[in-house]
C-alpha cells in the first residue's frame, strides 16, 4: 500500500468505530474508483492491523486495472474479485452485510461519449444492487453527487438534503445527475416496498490519491495533471466559478460514519465548505508553486459537454453529517500536495 494512502487510512481508522465491522462481509461496487478503492484499502488495513476478519468483495469490470491499483493486497484471502458489469445479476452466495454502491462513470469525457452507459449503471445497476441486498438483507450506502440538486430557485446560501432544483432532461450533460436522482428514488422505493435499509451520501468535488488525472476532464484532475507534468495550467473556462473541494480521505471518513451510524433512509451531504475558492485563484496558486503560467482554452459548441460544470455554486449544508461527528481533517492545499506527492511516487 502506498505510504500516503496508508497514512490516510490510519487517520480514518482513528476516527471511526471500526470494531463494528468485526466479522462483517462487505461488497463494494465500482471498486477501482477513487472513493471505493480507498474503502478497499481501509478494510484491508483493518484486517491486517486490527484483525477485524472482514470479508471484502470487489465488483469491477476491469481486472487488469484492479491488479494495477491494488497490487499485492489482492493476495489477501479475505478479498474476492467479482469481474462483471453492475447491470448484471450479482452472484455471491455468502452473506453480505453491507453494500457500498459506487459503480458509475462521472468524468466529462464519459458523459459526452457514454451517456447511455452512465444511465444504465445508475438505474439498472442500482436495481441489481437492490435485488441483491433484498436477498441478503444487506444495508446499502449509495455514493451520489451534489449535482442532483440542479438549479435551485431563489437565492439560497446553502443547500440541505431536502432542497431540489430543476434539471433539464434535454441537456446531454444531465444524464449523470438525472440518473443519480433515479437511483436515489429506486433505493427509497426498495425500502418502502421491501424494507431494505439504505443511506445516500451526496459528495461534492472529491479529489485525492487514486484519482484519474490523465484525460479525465474535471478541473482538479486537470490541475493536478498540469502540476505533475510541470506544464502551463490550462483552464477550459474563465475560472471565475467557485468550488469547494473535499479530500478523498475526508470523504471516505464520512462514508464510513454513515455506513456504521447513519439513520436508516437518511441522506447526507459530504463537502468541505471551509475553503471555497475561485478556479482562477487555485490555478494561479498552483502555477506559482511550479513556476509556470495559466492559459485559457476556448471551447467550441461541440465540446460543451466536456467543459467544467457551469452550474452556479451554492454551498452544501453539512449539518447532518456533522451530527455523526464528522469534521474534515485535511486542508485544500494539504490535499493537493498529498495528491501531487502520490502521483510523482507512482
Amino acid at each position: 500500500m502506498n505510504k500516503i494512502i496508508e497514512e490516510d487510512v490510519i487517520t480514518i481508522t482513528n476516527n471511526i468505530e471500526y470494531e463494528k465491522l468485526q466479522g462483517k462481509n462487505i461488497l463494494i461496487t465500482g471498486a477501482t474508483g477513487m472513493l471505493a478503492s480507498y474503502v478497499v484499502f481501509l478494510l484491508h488495513y483493518l484486517n491486517e492491523v486490527k484483525q477485524m476478519d472482514i470479508g471484502i468483495w470487489l465488483l469491477l469490470r476491469n481486472e487488469k486495472k484492479a491488479k494495477i491499483k491494488f497490487g499485492d493486497i489482492l493476495k489477501d484471502a479475505s478479498i474476492h474479485l467479482l469481474v462483471q458489469d453492475v447491470c448484471l445479476p450479482i452472484g455471491i452466495s455468502e452473506r453480505i452485510d453491507y453494500v457500498i454502491h459506487g459503480a458509475s462513470m462521472a468524468d466529462p469525457h464519459s458523459i459526452a461519449d457514454h451517456p447511455f452507459e452512465i444511465i444504465k449503471a445508475n438505474t439498472m445497476g442500482t436495481i441489481q444492487v437492490c435485488e441483491f441486498a433484498r436477498r441478503h438483507k444487506s444495508k446499502i450506502v449509495f455514493l451520489s453527487t451534489r449535482e442532483v440538486y440542479g438549479e435551485v430557485s431563489g437565492d439560497p446560501t446553502t443547500l440541505n438534503e431536502k432542497m431540489y432544483g430543476a434539471l433539464d432532461p434535454m441537456n446531454a450533460r444531465n444524464c449523470y445527475p438525472e440518473s443519480k436522482r433515479a437511483a436515489e428514488a429506486t433505493l427509497l422505493s426498495n425500502y418502502n416496498e421491501y424494507g431494505v435499509p439504505f443511506n445516500i451520501v451526496r459528495i461534492a468535488h472529491a479529489f485525492g490519491p487514486g484519482m484519474a488525472i490523465c484525460n479525465d476532464g474535471r478541473i482538479m484532475a486537470d490541475l493536478i495533471n498540469n502540476m505533475v507534468r510541470h506544464e502551463a495550467i490550462i483552464l477550459k473556462s474563465d475560472g471565475k466559478m467557485k468550488r469547494a473541494f473535499c479530500y478523498v480521505a475526508d470523504a471516505v471518513y464520512a462514508i464510513m460514519l454513515v455506513l456504521l451510524s447513519g439513520n436508516n433512509g437518511a441522506v447526507y451531504n459530504i463537502a468541505n465548505e471551509s475553503e471555497e475558492i475561485r478556479i482562477i485563484d487555485l490555478a494561479n496558486k498552483i502555477a506559482k508553486e511550479i513556476g509556470t503560467r495559466v492559459n485559457f482554452q476556448r471551447q467550441n459548441k461541440a465540446e460543451n459537454s466536456r467543459q467544467y460544470l457551469q452550474t452556479r455554486r451554492v454551498a452544501l449544508d453539512t449539518t447532518e453529517i456533522r451530527k455523526l461527528g464528522w469534521r474534515p481533517q485535511t486542508t485544500l492545499w494539504e490535499g493537493i500536495m498529498r495528491t501531487y506527492d502520490f502521483q510523482i511516487s507512482e
